[in-house]
């Protein structure tokens, strides 16, 4: 009788020692989560989860692509979803405007994504980023090259219909009218409307 009975509590601790070890091989082999790249980075509706470092994102990859070639009418053909519906159309209305007229300045003047009219820097780095109501503004610095100057520029991005989009651009120490590119175009179309220039 005790013999039975010990043979039972070996074989109770034997079944529970091979229990175990099978559930941790299990947790072994299970698939681990080790870094922010392997979680879900967006949410249940495609919304990117830190639309902070998305934003700066979208902005660097645009001026990494944008400095190949940088021209702006350029950069509205090849990429024109990258722009809000407002501005695409106002940067195309001042570049068609501008071929129209020869001698005379009676659009943009410079480079408005640059805001320049120089040689650029070699790199525009985008850095800190800033939120407004529902949209956000990201630094960009540029630095490299022959210039000493230095520039900053401020895009101002929108998160809508599951993409990123240019909505205006700000330069940080213009004033009035010159602070933003949309203020900048509306001032010369209305100029041109003066002027009896479409």
């Amino acid at each position: 009788m005790q013999f039975k009975r010990l043979f039972a509590i070996v074989l109770l601790a034997t079944l529970a020692y091979v229990s175990s070890f099978t559930v941790t091989a299990q947790a072994a082999d299970a698939p681990k989560v080790n870094s922010d790249k392997e979680r879900n980075t967006t949410t249940s509706k495609g919304t990117p989860c830190n639309l902070e470092a998305s934003s700066r994102g979208f902005v660097q990859s645009f001026y990494k692509w944008y400095l190949t070639k940088p021209e702006s009418n350029h950069a509205c053909k090849q990429r024109p979803s990258a722009f809000s519906p407002e501005l695409l159309k106002m940067l195309n209305d001042d570049y068609a405007a501008s071929q129209k007229v020869s001698g005379e300045i009676v659009g943009l003047d410079f480079d408005p994504f640059l805001d320049t009219n120089a040689e650029p820097f070699v790199n525009y780095v985008a850095t800190n980023v800033t939120r407004k109501g529902e949209n956000y503004l990201v630094q960009v610095d540029g630095k490299g090259g022959n210039r000493t100057d230095k520039s900053r520029i401020q895009p101002e991005v929108a998160y809508k219909n599951g993409k990123w989009q240019f909505v205006n651009f700000h330069y940080p120490g213009a004033k009035g009218t010159n602070e933003n590119l949309l203020s900048i175009l509306k001032t010369l179309r209305s100029d041109r409307r003066k002027n009896g220039i479409k």
